[in-house]
């Protein structure tokens, strides 16, 4: 998994996408892996804010620690998600497209525990798979 980067373009301005996207909650509705968003202040994160989401991923419960590390309105998200399963960051961009926005997803990380002990193409394909599904409910979610 260590590089994952894709994107999409989405019928809506930045700033709904960067909403949509800055709000752990919505998490739940467009991750397939995300069980549960623990720990939120009921608030919009701001910088240094942390937050437990609880995963299913290829049949292990991940429970990982999400810190918001930049958020600049409407461009640009950058969180940490750490867990004994993996380190990873992750980078959301968004910039006006011919239609509505582009919405970009970049991680780069790495596996630990039992996942090393697996083909790392197994684990980036189950990753990459799972940021596909993701971006693709949030299109139907924001175009809706």
């Amino acid at each position: 998994m260590p590089v994952t980067h894709e994107s999409i373009d989405i019928a809506c301005t930045p700033e709904a996408a960067f909403a949509f996207t800055a709000d752990p909650k919505t998490q739940v509705e467009i991750n397939p892996s995300v069980r549960e968003i623990r720990d939120l202040n009921g608030e919009q994160p701001k910088v240094g804010d942390q937050w437990t989401v609880v995963l299913d991923f290829m049949g292990r419960e991940i429970i990982s620690t999400y810190t918001l590390v930049e958020s600049h309105a409407p461009s640009r998200l950058v969180y940490t998600h750490t867990s004994n399963s993996a380190d990873i960051r992750i980078v959301w961009s968004f910039e006006p497209a011919i239609v509505g926005t582009r919405v970009r997803y970049y991680s780069n990380g790495q596996p630990k525990g039992f996942f090393t002990t697996l083909a790392l193409n197994l684990v980036k394909g189950n990753f990459d798979n799972n940021v596909h599904k993701s971006l693709s409910a949030m299109k139907a979610q924001l175009e809706s």
